[in-house]
């Protein structure tokens, strides 16, 4: 098909810093210093597996955020430049947790960006999610928890 865009896919880096220069290169502003600055925004400088990271967000005070929490998200940099959004955690250790985690999954193919529906999940869920709908993190998170119990 002449003219179609190529679907997304995870992206392979060096460094954040690749990943930043990536991102703004392909037109992307989300590491830019108002970007960060409009979200109280923190990029930390590991790389996990090439392409995940963890960033921490804090909104500013306000009356209806009067003891506003820092929270950190683990992020995937995509081919395109584009960051997506994997989780949110209330600290640092539970966020790089799971950035090690997927980015292992992401290299040996036990989970795959899913681009219909713009989500991470496992591989054998992609065709079920395009009938149904695919696994919320949670429902994920609570069945990787029972499975490494067992």
């Amino acid at each position: 098909m002449s003219g179609s865009i190529p679907p997304r896919t995870i992206g392979s880096f060096n460094s954040i810093y690749e990943v930043k220069s990536h991102n703004r290169n392909n037109g992307y502003h989300w590491f830019s210093p108002d970007t960060l600055r409009w979200f109280n925004g923190k990029v930390y400088d590991v790389l996990f597996g090439n392409c995940v990271f963890v960033s921490s967000e804090k909104e500013n005070h306000s009356r209806f955020t009067p003891n506003p929490q820092r929270q950190y998200s683990v992020r995937v940099a995509m081919n395109d430049g584009s960051i997506e959004r994997y989780g949110v955690y209330d600290t640092k250790r539970q966020a790089d947790r799971d950035a090690q985690w997927l980015a292992k999954a992401l290299a040996n193919g036990t989970m795959v960006h899913c681009n219909s529906r713009n989500k991470f999940v496992e591989p054998h869920l992609i065709h079920w999610a395009h009938k149904k709908k695919a696994v919320t993190l949670e429902e994920h998170r609570k069945q990787r928890r029972k499975n490494e119990r067992l």
